[in-house]
């Protein structure tokens, strides 16, 4: 069958199953990429029921120099727009008239020429010509049945892989790793040569139906009852990835794909949303997908006056067995002709010269710095002001007698008469205290200040989603790690690709967790008849490891990882016992999770996925119990704020007495330590021997 061929580089994204394949986010991703260099795109696409993906990419591409045809002839679509804009002739050097750019017009008129074609959903479309094939394939549910339509989701056999230039799995974050490798090895065996990709979807953020303008921070799901109401090929992939946020129950009802809601619909879903208020004494939220929305944006106001919101992700690369963003990139830059190359060099010298005077200014660290950043994520032992930002959190410390011996005398979210391990840190490698990522969120140009790194730590947060949802609103640390892709994504477009993982390789990456989960499972007789304190502690580990190596897909490299202290020791424990001893039950679940984290990062270090994987683990169980075994140097039992007996019944609080000798203080309120504590926590992770910190300490993390 003879094929027609456009005059212009032409990259197809398709796939072989029916939808949810993340097809309209990756040609969105290669419209961005082309139009950053002042090339201007032509999307073509067939045009579905309602019109949402076109309506859509309209929407994200507004004001790039982005042209989107509709029409099931796409190559009659493409002619008629090269009539009208023309196009950049790429085989040509000297320009002709009609179809190639003047050398003295402006970057207007050559960001009017079209210089690639970009069809979405082209692979089944045989009458072009295509210089790039890339196939989507969803790592949920790659071949559904393996039978072909009507029968199954294939639109061809799966040897029709043969044809591609490239394959991209997404979703890939919520697929196990042995499924991936055997979606990989399904693949190579029909085309080995062929480079395999993997992509997710990010959430960024929420706006309300009623206002597409309104950015919504995702926290707005946390703990709240959400209906997830969707018409989409993967609607799993999105239901999954909003519980990732935190919601208290996620319910769903799902359409066909393509479905354009009518008033009986929005019926249904109104009994659905009546069900759950009535079953969780709570107004449910509805969350739809943007694809849903620029479907009918006005049928959803019909849900009023239940919340509607909107959730919006950005397509995002994992780099994963070499293949990275920067490799698909290269990729796309290789099928261009001539004239494409050339342009692609007038563009990346000015970006080059720009990049080159801004590294100058932001890689040349003074002699005190020894990283360029430091990223914390954690509860509170290092929160330093995130849930003051929260409105319905109860973990907060903007109150006195917090932050009695800070700098400032005034409280500032840190649970602690003055400074935490996280700003002591920051001050043993030359760095600012990272500050607190809420207070940087609705500032209109955070990157300047990502640059020396950003707390995501949040009081209350644990290894699970669920820890510690009596205390309203807090930040899990999955979520920390979501919040810290979006930091990630900011420092690429600021310093490219490359020179924000050099970055991030040299940084700190600081996890302080899992104490809240401990206290979760003390206090949970329902979480103790589930589990054995053997079982709950390796699942504390088992749900870490994924988290640290997404920090590692995001460019970690540095890893300081704290281990458990002797939490059955703490005030509030001691003040349960009669005898004010320590709850030695809840100090060997401390002691089994270390042994596992330990292994955990150990195998982390030996795995050929993350061979620069480098890490710091410091035993501060161990610290903490040569402390306690010196009441002669330190007050170990009684907290310095709070009320009651060992002043732990009542946490530190305004109308709290509070100790003068903070400094001979171990404890500053019921469970956390003083400024004085954590100096020596911090001077022994540093520079202390491996008793202490295993495999290095913190100064030869930051040396390697």
């Amino acid at each position: 069958m003879s094929r027609i061929r456009l005059p212009v580089p032409v990259i197809s994204v398709g796939n072989l199953t029916w939808g949810g394949n993340g097809k309209t986010p990756m040609v969105e991703f290669i419209a961005r990429f082309v139009a950053d260099f002042r090339i201007s795109p032509l999307i073509l696409t067939r045009g579905y029921a309602g019109g949402d993906e076109a309506r859509m990419l309209q929407r994200h591409l507004l004001g790039r120099p982005v042209k989107i045809g509709v029409g099931a002839n796409r190559a009659a679509t493409a002619a008629s727009f090269f009539e009208k804009y023309g196009y950049i002739d790429p085989h040509c050097r000297k320009f002709s008239e009609r179809t190639c750019i003047d050398q003295e017009e402006g970057s207007h008129l050559k960001s009017e020429k079209i210089g690639v074609i970009i069809l979405d959903d082209g692979m089944q479309h045989w009458s072009l010509w295509r210089d790039l094939e890339i196939v989507m394939v969803n790592g949920l549910m790659p071949w559904g049945n393996r039978q072909l339509l009507p029968l199954g989701p294939l639109r061809e056999p799966l040897m029709a892989l043969g044809r591609a230039d490239a394959a991209v799995i997404h979703n890939a974050d919520l697929v196990s790793d042995q499924n991936l490798k055997n979606i990989e090895l399904e693949i190579q065996e029909i085309k080995n040569s062929l480079p395999i990709f993997f992509t997710r979807m990010a959430p960024s953020y929420l706006f309300e139906v009623g206002n597409v303008d309104s950015k919504i921070p995702l926290t707005a799901v946390f703990n709240a009852v959400v209906l997830c109401v969707s018409a989409i090929g993967s609607a799993n992939a999105f239901v999954q990835g909003l519980g990732k946020l935190g919601a208290y129950y996620v319910d769903r009802l799902d359409y066909s794909d393509h479905h354009i809601f009518q008033a009986e619909d929005i019926g249904t879903i109104k009994k659905r949303l009546g069900e759950l208020e009535s079953k969780f004494d709570s107004k449910p939220i509805v969350v739809v997908t943007e694809k849903d929305y620029d479907r009918d944006p006005e049928i959803l106001k019909h849900l009023e006056p239940s919340k509607v919101l909107v959730l919006c992700s950005k397509l995002q690369f994992l780099t994963h067995r070499g293949c990275s963003e920067d490799s698909f990139k290269s990729l796309l830059k290789r099928i261009s002709g001539s004239e494409m190359i050339r342009i692609f060099r007038e563009s990346f010298l000015s970006l080059i010269l720009a990049f080159f005077f801004f590294c100058l200014l932001s890689f040349h660290f003074s002699e005190a710095q020894m990283v360029p950043a430091m990223f914390v994520f954690g509860d509170s032992l290092v929160d330093v002001g995130n849930n003051n930002y929260l409105t319905f959190s109860v973990a907060k410390a903007d109150f006195p007698h917090n932050g009695v011996d800070f700098p400032t005398r005034k409280p500032t979210g840190r649970f602690s008469n003055g400074k935490n391990v996280a700003d002591f840190l920051a001050e043993k490698v030359g760095l600012p205290t990272s500050p607190p990522y809420l207070s940087l969120k609705n500032n209109k140009n955070n990157t300047p200040f990502f640059m020396n790194g950003v707390s995501f730590a949040s009081a209350g947060a644990g290894i699970f989603n669920g820890t510690n949802r009596a205390l309203g609103q807090l930040i899990p640390l999955t979520m920390q790690i979501d919040l810290y892709a979006t930091v990630c994504e900011d420092l690429m477009k600021q310093l490219g690709s490359d020179g924000a993982q050099q970055h991030l390789s040299k940084s700190l990456f600081v996890v302080v967790i899992g104490s809240n989960d401990i206290f979760q499972y003390l206090r949970s007789s329902d979480l103790q008849r589930k589990y054995t304190p053997h079982q709950y502690v390796s699942f504390m580990t088992t749900n870490l490891e994924p988290q640290l190596r997404r920090l590692y897909n995001f460019g970690g490299r540095k890893f300081v990882v704290v281990g458990l202290g002797q939490l059955g020791c703490i005030p509030q424990q001691r003040a349960r016992n009669r005898t004010e001893e320590c709850n030695e039950e809840a100090n060997n679940w401390c002691v089994k999770y270390n042994e596992n984290l330990k292994l955990m990062l150990q195998r982390l270090k030996s795995s050929s996925e993350l061979q620069e994987f480098s890490y710091s683990y410091f035993e501060v169980y161990d610290v903490m119990q040569n402390i306690l075994q010196s009441p002669a140097t330190y007050e170990v039992k009684e907290a310095c704020c709070g009320l009651g007996k060992l002043k732990a019944t009542v946490p530190c609080v305004p109308f709290s007495s509070y100790c003068n000798n903070r400094n001979e203080h171990f404890f500053w309120d019921f469970c956390h330590p003083t400024e004085a504590t954590d100096r020596i926590f911090v001077d022994i992770l540093f520079d202390g021997p491996l008793e202490y910190t295993f495999p290095i300490n913190m100064r030869h993390l930051v040396a390697i």
